[in-house]
C-alpha cells in the first residue's frame, strides 16, 4: 500500500481512496459509469487546460485510508439520506433541523475543497482549511454555503472559480488583489440539487444573498435559526446562474 502525506491529518499514512464524487452519490444518479470533462478558462474565456476521465479514477490521492474509512466515511453515512431526500421531494421538503444542514454543509464544504484539489484547476483552497475540517470536524469563519435547485439537470457537475461580486472599501481598494485572492467560489450540481461554497474571510465584510432572491437560494450555513426552511419556490435553469447570486459588503 503506497504512503501518502494526507491533507487532513497532515500524517504520511497509507493511502486511501477518495472519490471526487462519493460511491454511493455516482450510483444514486446512475452516472457510475460515465466519463468526466474538466475545463479550466482564463478570465478572458481562453482554454487553460483540458482534463477528461472516467468518474471512477477522478481521486483525490493526498488522503490517507484512516481518514477516508474513519470520519469522512461517517460524515458521508450521516448525509446519505439527507441529500436523497432532497432528490427525491425537493418541493415538499420544507426545512432542515439543525443537525441536518449542519451535516449537509460540512459535507458540501469537504467536497468542494476536495474538488478543487483534485481537478485541473487552480488550487484556490488553502491547506489549513482541510487540517481545520479534520481538527474541529466543522466549517472555518468566512465560510458561506448555500442551498438552491436547478432544472433539467442531471448527473453531477460543478464550477468554481475566485469570482463574487461586492463593494471594497476604500481603505481596501489599493489592496482590492489581496482581498479577491482571498475568495473561492465553488458550486455542486448533484441532480437537481445545488450547493454552493463561497469563501471570503476577510472580517471586515460579510457575504448575503441579495434581496428578491429568498424564494430562490436558502443559507444553511451559517444557521441563524434552530432549523433552515427551504420551501424554495424559484428554481435555476443552469447551475452556472448562481454563481454571481452573491454579494460581499462591510458588516452592518
Amino acid at each position: 500500500m503506497p504512503k501518502v502525506l494526507c491533507s487532513f491529518c497532515g500524517i504520511q499514512k497509507d493511502r486511501g481512496k477518495e472519490h471526487m464524487w462519493p460511491d454511493w452519490l455516482l450510483k444514486h444518479l446512475n452516472f457510475h459509469s460515465m466519463d468526466l470533462s474538466g475545463t479550466h478558462y482564463a478570465l478572458s474565456g481562453k482554454t487553460v487546460s483540458g482534463r477528461q476521465q472516467n468518474v471512477q479514477s477522478a481521486l483525490f490521492g493526498k488522503v490517507c485510508r484512516e481518514c477516508n474509512g474513519g470520519w469522512m466515511s461517517q460524515l458521508e453515512s450521516k448525509v446519505i439520506p439527507i441529500i436523497k431526500a432532497l432528490l427525491e421531494t425537493p418541493r415538499s421538503k420544507s426545512s432542515l433541523s439543525q443537525e441536518e444542514a449542519s451535516v449537509l454543509a460540512v459535507w458540501a464544504f469537504k467536497t468542494a475543497i476536495i474538488r478543487n484539489a483534485a481537478t485541473n484547476y487552480r488550487q484556490i483552497v488553502p491547506s489549513a482549511h482541510f487540517r481545520h475540517l479534520y481538527e474541529h470536524r466543522s466549517i472555518p469563519e468566512g465560510i458561506y454555503v448555500d442551498l438552491a435547485f436547478v432544472n433539467s439537470h442531471h448527473g453531477l457537475s460543478g464550477l468554481q472559480s475566485q469570482t463574487l461580486a461586492g463593494f471594497v472599501r476604500g481603505v481596501d481598494q489599493v489592496n482590492a488583489a489581496e482581498v479577491q485572492d482571498g475568495i473561492y467560489n465553488i458550486t455542486l450540481a448533484i441532480g437537481s440539487l445545488l450547493l454552493r461554497v463561497i469563501c471570503f474571510q476577510n472580517h471586515a465584510y460579510t457575504v448575503s444573498i441579495p434581496d428578491g432572491l429568498e424564494l430562490k437560494i436558502v443559507r444553511i450555513h451559517p444557521s441563524q435559526t434552530a432549523g433552515v426552511s427551504i420551501n424554495l419556490s424559484q428554481t435555476y435553469s443552469h447551475p452556472s446562474q448562481i454563481e454571481l447570486d452573491a454579494i460581499f459588503h462591510e458588516y452592518d
